[in-house]
């Protein structure tokens, strides 16, 4: 009688040793999290950044080349650097001029379209921080 089990066990043993691969199986882990730029997190949280949308505003519709209207040649206030927003933004004179055009729109092309003044004033309201 143990030579007939021996017999039945012996193949389905042979069988399934022989249905066993080495074959490696991947275990799908979790995507790597995509990176968030700087500007990317501002603008999740609601902030408007001074480095990723205000400067840009500035270079873009104010002269700041050494020789335009606001630039470092300029005798009106120097708008290509930082502190020389900043000023302007303290004194009220950027909202004044460039959102409110009081006493006469600035850029003297035309006034900036309504998103770009919202983010100006957005900026002021929250301290015109160097962000």
């Amino acid at each position: 009688m143990k030579k007939f089990y021996l017999f039945l066990i012996l193949p389905s043993l042979i069988f399934l040793i022989s249905r066993c691969t080495k074959e490696k199986v991947e275990i799908e882990s979790d995507p790597e999290p995509v990176p968030v730029s700087y500007c990317d997190s501002l603008k999740n949280l609601g902030e408007v950044s001074f480095q990723c949308e205000i400067d840009t505003i500035i270079q873009t519709h104010c002269g700041t080349n050494d020789n335009g209207c606001h630039g470092a040649n300029a005798a009106n206030p120097t708008l290509n650097t930082f502190n020389g927003i900043k000023a302007i933004a303290d004194n009220g004179r950027l909202v004044a001029r460039a959102v409110d055009n009081n006493p006469s729109a600035m850029p003297p092309a035309g006034p900036l379209p309504d998103s770009l003044k919202q983010k100006i004033q957005a900026w002021v309201d929250a301290g015109a921080k160097d962000n």
